[in-house]
This record gives C-alpha cells, structure tokens and sequence, in this order.
C-alpha cells in the first residue's frame, strides 16, 4: 500500500470516530461548561444572545437585570439568607436559595450539540421573564469548542494517527 493509501485509510477510520471523541471531550467537562454558563454568564447578568438581563412588566415597563436598592435591604435582612449577597445596582446572579444552578444539567443531543437545562422549578418562569438564559454566549461557545473539544480532537488524531499504517 502507497502512503498515502495508508494515509486516506488513517483519515477515514479517524473520521469515524471523531463524533464519540467530541462527545466524551463534552461529557468529561460537563462541570466545566455549567460553570462557564453559571458564572461566567448568567452569574455576571447575561442572557444567552449576550446582551443584559431585562424585562417587560405588565404595566409595558422596560426594568433592567440589575438588583434595585430594595432588593438589597430584602437580601440583608438576617431573616433572607440569600447564598450571594445581591448588592444594588449591581447584575442578577440568579443566586438566592442556590438551586437553580445546582439543578442545572447538560444533555447531548443529535448533531454534535448539546442542551443545558435546570430541573428547579424556577426555569420555566426564569425563560419566560427573560428569555433565553440557559445557552452559552456565541463567546462561552467559542471558549468551549476551542479550550476544551478542539485539545481533545487533535490529542486524539495524533495519538492515532499512525496507529492505521498496514
């Protein structure tokens, strides 16, 4: 066999796996993203599209995703123990009880994608007020395919590459 028969022969057979690879790369760092999701967006005030927390009361008034003074006062009352302290003017953090980061999960999907989701029984209402908030950032996605998947597909082809070669 040519080399570069042997070498088409490495490519597909590396082809052929290289979607289990990608999957376990996102399996493997599941905590990783969440947190990338968690703090490095949500918890910082963004929504999935990277702009700011806001809403639209009732009443048609525009409020942004930043804690207003009373909130504040609510938080620091040795009654409401929230487990981030909510400091005014300052962006949502989506942390109060703690739970709807905790509950929060990934799951893989068809097509080389994945879907996060929280099992606190805020979600439904959290996406309702502001939208979509449990995607990462076109930035956070970036991040994820470039620091974490993309290491672990070319460790995998170089490790292998020769493995192919009667």
């Amino acid at each position: 066999m040519s080399i570069v028969k042997r070498h088409i022969k490495s490519l597909r057979i590396l082809k052929s796996d290289i979607e289990k690879v990608a999957e376990k790369a996102v399996i493997d760092n599941i905590e990783t993203i969440l947190n990338i999701l968690k703090f490095s967006q949500l918890g910082l005030g963004f929504r999935s599209d990277g702009k700011r927390l806001s809403w639209t009361t009732k009443k048609g008034k525009r409020r942004s995703g930043f804690y207003a003074p009373s909130t504040q006062d609510f938080a620091d009352d040795p009654h409401n123990k929230p487990i981030e302290p909510k400091i005014a003017n300052q962006p949502y953090n989506f942390q109060w009880t703690g739970s709807f980061f905790s509950f929060m999960d990934l799951k893989l999907e068809a097509g080389n994608k994945y879907s996060i989701f929280s099992r606190d029984g805020k979600a439904a209402l959290i996406k309702r007020v502001y939208g979509e908030v449990l995607n990462l950032t076109k930035e956070n996605n970036h991040i994820i395919n470039t620091k974490i998947i993309e290491p672990v597909l070319v460790k995998h082809v170089s490790d292998n590459w020769w493995r192919f070669r009667t």
